[in-house]
C-alpha cells in the first residue's frame, strides 16, 4: 500500500504515463469477425476446410443480388448492367472469381459434341432475338441456373464473388468498401442492389462495433458516475472508482493492440465489463475509508489522513484482494474454451480486472493521500455540528440552527433507511425458514424448466436485429434464391479417376435427391455429378440433321461418323471410320427407316430394320451373323424425328398418358414435373439422358468399365472448368457437393450432416471418404464447442471459487457454502434464457463466468464481515443484521451500479449484446439477493465451526 506522499505522487505519475502510452496504441487494434478465425487452427473441421480450399478454391463468398421493379431482370439493359458490374468487381484486388448471369458456363450440344460457353455470349448486343435465346438457354439448363444466378420469379439475379482465402482483415475492409462503392453505382433506376454473405456480416459487425464503442462507453461511464454520486454524495466518491476502471480499460485494450490480438464482437463488451465490474474494488475501498473518516472528531491533518488511509486499506485489502482473485478466476475459467474470441475475452478480462484491482489498492489510496483536506474537514465539521444540534434537540435544549437540525435528521433517516431496508428484506425472505424453502423450490423448479428449453446456437447473423439491413438482405436472398448460407460435402477416392466411377456418381446424385426431398431448408445442391449428367444429356441431343443421317445410314447399312460409332473395323466396301468409342457392333445388310413415329412394332427384322415405334418396349439388337456378338445403343427416337411424322390424336394422348405415368401422376403433380417427364419421353434436347450413365444396355459399351471410360471421354471433351468441383479435369479422385441453405440454424446443418453421413454409410461403395466442410459447418462446430466449453468453464470457475474460499477460511464447508449462492444464480440465469428464448451462443456463454466473477464479490464481502461480527457477538441475528448494515450497503450499491452499467448494453446495435446487458443486470439482482438471503440463512442454520476460528491477516473488532 502507498504509505507516503512522495510514493503517492510517484504512483500517480507512473500511472498517467502508462495510460498515455497504452492509449496511443489503441487506434492500431485489429478488428476481425471472420468466423474462420474464431476456431483453433488445429481443429479437424478447420483443417478439413483448409485442405478443401486448396483443392476447390476459397470458400469466402460474397453475394450481390439485383432485383428489378419491372416484369423481369432478363432485359437487354439489365443484362448489360450485370455484365458491367461483374467486370468492375472482377478487376478488384483479392477477388478470385466472379460468377454471374453474364459469365457462367452454358454447356450445350454442338456438331455431335459439346461446347462450354458463357451463358451470355461475348458478342451479346441485346437484340430481342438474343434476349429470347437467353431465356431459352436458362430454361434448357434450369436445374443449374434456377435460384443460383436467376431468382424464382425471374425478377432477380445474383452475382457471387469468391474472395482470396488468404486475405487479411485490413484488406477485407478495403475490398468491402470498394465493392460497396461499385454496388452503389448500380443501385439506381429500377434496379435495387443488395449485398450479403459472411464477408458482409463481418464488415457490418465492424461498423456496429465502432458505433457501440463510441456511444456505449461514455454512456456506461455516466451511469456508473450517477450511481456513485447518489451513493457516496461526494465528488471524489463518484470520480475515483470510475477513473481507475477507465484507466484499466485503456491499458487492457492497448495491450490487445500491442500484442496483435484481434478485437471481435465478443471483445466489444469488454470495456463495459471492465467499467462496470472493476468499479467494485474502488467502491469497497472508498466505503471503508469513509466509514473510518466518519469516526473522526476533529480536524484531519496530512499525517492523520495517511494513517486513516493505511488503516482502512489494512482492513479492506484482504476481502478486496480475495474478491479480485475470485473475480479473475471466474473470468479466466473461460480460457478452457477452444473458441479463440472466448479465450481472448477470458485472458484480457482477467488482465483488466487485475489492473483495476491494483489501481484500487495503490492508485486510489495515492489520490486520497495527496488530496487537499479542506473539503473533508468542512464535512467533518458540519457532521459534528449536526450531531450536536440533534443531541441538543433530544435533550430539550433550544437551538436557533434549524438548518443543522434538519440536516441531522436527514442523515439519521438515511442511515436508518439502509439498515432497515436490507434488514427488513432479509427478514422477509430468509428470516422465516418455511418461506425461504418455498421460494427456493419455486425458483429451482422454474429454472430447471427453463434450462430444459435452452437452445444452443452460434449463427453470427443472429447477432444482428431482425429489422437490420443485413438480416433483411439475407432474408431476401433466402426467399428468392438458393440461400445465403453454404457448406459442402467432399467425396474422395483412393486413386486417380475414382470419381469417374458411375456408381459413386449415381450415389452422389441420389444423396442430393434424398436430402433436398427431406429438408425444405436446402435451397439447392450443386454437385460434380450434375455436370456429368449435363454432359451425358448434351451428347444425346438429336437434331434433324442427326435424324436424317441415322435414317440414311440405316437404309444403306453404313454407320455414320459418330461419337458413338459401333464398328471399329472397315470392310472392303467401306464402312464407318474408327469411332470415338468402339464396341464392335456390326450393322445389318440393309435397313429401313421406321414406318411411323408412333408405330406399334419395335422389333427388328432379318434385314436389320430400325424399330418402328417411339413407344417400343423391346430393345432387340440388330441382326447378327453366326458366331458374332453385337450390341447397339438402345434409345428412344428424339423430338427431331417427330418433325417428319404424322401424329394422330390417339397417339398424342398415348404420349401424354405415358408422360403422366412417368411423372408419378396424382393430383399433386406439378406442371414442371409433367413437362420434365414429357421431355424425357420425347428425348427433347437429350432429356432422356439427363442421368448418370449406369445402364450398359442403354449405352454402346460392354461393361461397367466402359461406362467409366465414357465419363472420362466426356471430361476430355468438356471445354469449361470444373476446378471448383473436382481436383483434376480428366481423372478426378476428389469431387464436391455444394449445399446452399435458406436458414442459418446450426441445428438444421447438424441434422443434414448427420443424415448425409448415415446415408453414405448405408449406400456409398467402400473406399470413398466423405467429409463436410464450409462456413455453415464451422458454425455448427462452434455450437458444439459452446456447449462443451460452457460446462467445463463453469465447473472450473466453481471449483476455483470453492478452493479459494476453502483456503481463506481454512474450511471446505466455507467453500461449499460460498459456492451454493453462485450456482443458484447461474441456474436462474440459464432458466431465464430458456424461458425467454434467448440462445446460448458465443457471447451469451460469457454470462456464466461474469456471474461468478461479479457475484463472488458479494459472497466474499458478506462472509468476511459476517465472520468478523460472529467473532464479536457469537449471535446469528446480530451478526446478520450488523453485516447487512455494513456490507449490505456496499453490495446494493455495487449491484445497482454494475447492473445499470450493463443495462446500457441494451442500447447496443447487436441483439446479442442487448441480451448480455439485460441478463447481467438480472444476474446482479439474483447474486446480490442470494448473498444477502441464502448465504446468511445457511450460516445461521448450520453455524459452521470455521466461524469460531480467527483467520490470519483479518482484522477483528
Amino acid at each position: 500500500m502507498v504509505r507516503s506522499s512522495r510514493k503517492a505522487w510517484l504512483t500517480i505519475i507512473v500511472t498517467v504515463i502508462l495510460t498515455g502510452l497504452m492509449g496511443y496504441q489503441i487506434p492500431s487494434i485489429i478488428i476481425d469477425n471472420d468466423i474462420k478465425n474464431y476456431l483453433p487452427h488445429t481443429l479437424p473441421d478447420y483443417k478439413t476446410m483448409e485442405d478443401a480450399d486448396k483443392v476447390y478454391g476459397s470458400e469466402i463468398l460474397m453475394d450481390v443480388a439485383l432485383q428489378t421493379t419491372g416484369k423481369t431482370i432478363l432485359t437487354a439493359s439489365n443484362v448489360k448492367e450485370i455484365r458491367s458490374l461483374s467486370k468492375d468487381i472482377k478487376n478488384l484486388a483479392h477477388v478470385d472469381d466472379v460468377q454471374s448471369l453474364t459469365n457462367i458456363d452454358f454447356l450445350t450440344a454442338v456438331d455431335g459434341g459439346m461446347e462450354a460457353r458463357s451463358l451470355v455470349p461475348d458478342d451479346f448486343t441485346g437484340t430481342a432475338e438474343e434476349v429470347e435465346q437467353l431465356k431459352k438457354d436458362i430454361v434448357d439448363w434450369q436445374s443449374m441456373y434456377d435460384k443460383v444466378i436467376i431468382s424464382k420469379d425471374r425478377k432477380g439475379s445474383q452475382v457471387v464473388i469468391t474472395i482470396d482465402k488468404d486475405i487479411t482483415p485490413h484488406e477485407m475492409d478495403v475490398l468491402y468498401d470498394q465493392v460497396a462503392e461499385i454496388v452503389q453505382k448500380y443501385n439506381t433506376g429500377d434496379l435495387k442492389v443488395t449485398m450479403a454473405g459472411d464477408p458482409v456480416l463481418s464488415q457490418m459487425a465492424r461498423r456496429y462495433m465502432n458505433t457501440d464503442l463510441a456511444h456505449l462507453i461514455p454512456l456506461v461511464t455516466l451511469v456508473v458516475l450517477i450511481c456513485l454520486l447518489l451513493s457516496f454524495k461526494k465528488l471524489e466518491g463518484m470520480l475515483l472508482p470510475v477513473i481507475t476502471v477507465l484507466i484499466s480499460t485503456i491499458w487492457t485494450v492497448g495491450l490487445m493492440a500491442v500484442t496483435g490480438v484481434h478485437f471481435t464482437v465478443v471483445s466489444s463488451c469488454l470495456p463495459v465489463v471492465l467499467i462496470a465490474v472493476g468499479s467494485a474494488y474502488g467502491i469497497h475501498v472508498l466505503n471503508h475509508y469513509y466509514e473510518m473518516i466518519a469516526k473522526e472528531h476533529g480536524t484531519v491533518s496530512k499525517e492523520r489522513q495517511s494513517e486513516i488511509v493505511r488503516e482502512s486499506m489494512k482492513k479492506i485489502k484482504g476481502p478486496v484482494i480475495l474478491a479480485g482473485i475470485t473475480t479473475i478466476a471466474g473470468f479466466i475459467s473461460t480460457i478452457t474454451s477452444p473458441i479463440i474470441p472466448l479465450k481472448t475475452f477470458a485472458l484480457f478480462s482477467a488482465i483488466g480486472v487485475t489492473i483495476a484491482l491494483l489501481l484500487s489498492l495503490y492508485f486510489i489510496p495515492a489520490l486520497l493521500i495527496v488530496k487537499p483536506l479542506g473539503a473533508e474537514n468542512r464535512r467533518i465539521k458540519r457532521r459534528l455540528e449536526a450531531a450536536k444540534t440533534l443531541q441538543d434537540a433530544k435533550e430539550g435544549k433550544t437551538t436557533n440552527n434549524r438548518r443543522n437540525l434538519v440536516a441531522a435528521k436527514l442523515a439519521t433517516r438515511s442511515d436508518s433507511w439502509h439498515k432497515s431496508f436490507v434488514g427488513s428484506f432479509y427478514g422477509y425472505l430468509a428470516g422465516n425458514r418455511s418461506r425461504l424453502i418455498f421460494f427456493f423450490v419455486v425458483i429451482m423448479g422454474l429454472s430447471f424448466w427453463g434450462l430444459s428449453r435452452l437452445n444452443v446456437e452460434s449463427a453470427i447473423i443472429n447477432y444482428f436485429p431482425a429489422s437490420s439491413s443485413i438480416r433483411q438482405d439475407a432474408k431476401m436472398i433466402d426467399e428468392n434464391f438458393a440461400g445465403s448460407n453454404t457448406f459442402n460435402f467432399s467425396i474422395e477416392g483412393t486413386k486417380a479417376g475414382d470419381l469417374t466411377n458411375p456408381e459413386i456418381l449415381q450415389d452422389m446424385d441420389d444423396l442430393s435427391t434424398y436430402l433436398t426431398g427431406k429438408y425444405p431448408q436446402i435451397g439447392k445442391i450443386i454437385s460434380f455429378s450434375d455436370f456429368i449428367k449435363r454432359m451425358n444429356q448434351v451428347m444425346h441431343v438429336e437434331t434433324e440433321a442427326s435424324a436424317e443421317t441415322t435414317e440414311e445410314t440405316t437404309n444403306t447399312g453404313a454407320a455414320p461418323d459418330s461419337f458413338f460409332s459401333s464398328d471399329t473395323s472397315s470392310s472392303d466396301t467401306g464402312s464407318a471410320p474408327d469411332s470415338f468409342f468402339s464396341s464392335d457392333t456390326s450393322s445389318s445388310d440393309t435397313g429401313s427407316a421406321p414406318d411411323s413415329f408412333f408405330g406399334s412394332d419395335a422389333s427388328s427384322s432379318d434385314t436389320g430394320s430400325a424399330p418402328d415405334s417411339f413407344f417400343s418396349d423391346s430393345a432387340d439388337t440388330t441382326g447378327t451373323s453366326e458366331g458374332t456378338t453385337a450390341s447397339t445403343e438402345v434409345k428412344p427416337y428424339g423430338s427431331s424425328q417427330m418433325l417428319s411424322q404424322t401424329v394422330t390424336v390417339d397417339q398424342m394422348m398415348a404420349l401424354l398418358a405415358k408422360s403422366y405415368a412417368r411423372a408419378g401422376g396424382g393430383k399433386n403433380l406439378t406442371v414442371d414435373e409433367f413437362y420434365e417427364a414429357l421431355e424425357k419421353e420425347l428425348n427433347y434436347n437429350g432429356a432422356a439422358y439427363d442421368e448418370i450413365p449406369t445402364d450398359i444396355t442403354k449405352y454402346p459399351v460392354e461393361n461397367e468399365e466402359g461406362l467409366k471410360n465414357l465419363i472420362s471421354q466426356y471430361l476430355l471433351l468438356y471445354s469449361g472448368s470444373l476446378d471448383q468441383f473436382s481436383n483434376d479435369p480428366l481423372q478426378p479422385s476428389m469431387a464436391r457437393m455444394q449445399v446452399q441453405l435458406t436458414t442459418h440454424e446450426t441445428r438444421v446443418v447438424a441434422d443434414i450432416i448427420a443424415d448425409a453421413n448415415a446415408y453414405v454409410a448405408a449406400h456409398f461403395p467402400a473406399g470413398y471418404t466423405f467429409k463436410a466442410y464450409g462456413i455453415a459447418e464451422l458454425e455448427n462446430a462452434l455450437t458444439n464447442m459452446i456447449t462443451s466449453s460452457q460446462v467445463s468453464s463453469l465447473i472450473l470457475a466453481i471449483a476455483i471459487v470453492f478452493l479459494i474460499l476453502t483456503l481463506y477460511f481454512h474450511s471446505p464447508i466455507a467453500g461449499l457454502i460460498g459456492a451454493i449462492p453462485l450456482m443458484l444464480s447461474i441456474l436462474i440465469n440459464f432458466g431465464i434464457m430458456g424461458l425467454a428464448h434467448i440462445n446460448l451462443d458465443m457471447v451469451t456463454s460469457l454470462i456464466g463466468s461474469i456471474a461468478i466473477g461479479i457475484g463472488v464479490d458479494y459472497t466474499i464481502h458478506f462472509m468476511s464481515d459476517y465472520h468478523n461480527e460472529w467473532l464479536v457477538y457469537h449471535d446469528p441475528e446480530k451478526a446478520t443484521l450488523n453485516t447487512l448494515a455494513v456490507s449490505g450497503k456496499a453490495i446494493v450499491v455495487n449491484a445497482v451500479s454494475v447492473g445499470l452499467g450493463f443495462l446500457v448494453l441494451a442500447l447496443s446495435q447487436f441483439v446479442v449484446l442487448r441480451y448480455i446487458g439485460i441478463l447481467v443486470a438480472i444476474v446482479m439482482l439474483t447474486s446480490s439477493l442470494t448473498a444477502m438471503t441464502i448465504l446468511p440463512a445457511m450460516l445461521n442454520a448450520f453455524q459452521p465451526k470455521f466461524l469460531n476460528r480467527p483467520v490470519a491477516g483479518k482484522a477483528e473488532k
